[in-house]
């Protein structure tokens, strides 16, 4: 990625393109993402979006939208994807407590799909 950036892209000159290279770099890893070239390219559109005025946001906006990192403050929804396994945990701990015995209504209460509820229950360190 960084190679790339030094080459520049269209009229983005090479510093800006490492600068969004970085950005790209530092918020995928900061939401345990996996870096993919498709997103780089989409994110040097995004700069260039906004180096020409036609949008509003800011390319760092437009970056962590389009990598569906943007989050509205809602309470009860993660910010990463370590707190939201982190509440999947809280929900199945909860849900086995609630309804021992009873793997149907557990899964029910959790809200998850059957082999992240496994998964997670695994993870409580309970076996049914």
């Amino acid at each position: 990625m960084r190679r790339l950036a030094a080459d520049g892209y269209k009229d983005l000159w090479p510093d800006q393109c490492q600068e969004v290279t970085e950005f790209l770099i530092d918020e995928t890893r900061a939401f345990d993402g996996r870096l993919d070239l498709r997103h780089l390219t989409k994110a040097w559109e995004d700069r260039r979006q906004w180096e020409d005025d036609n949008c509003e946001s800011s390319w760092e906006d437009l970056v962590r939208s389009s990598l569906g990192k943007i989050v509205v403050w809602n309470e009860g929804n993660p910010f990463s994807k370590r707190e939201d396994i982190a509440q999947q945990r809280e929900r199945v701990a909860e849900a086995l407590r609630l309804f021992p015995g009873d793997v149907d209504k557990q899964m029910e209460f959790s809200g998850l799909k059957k082999s992240t509820f496994y998964k997670r229950r695994k993870e409580v360190g309970s076996a049914a």
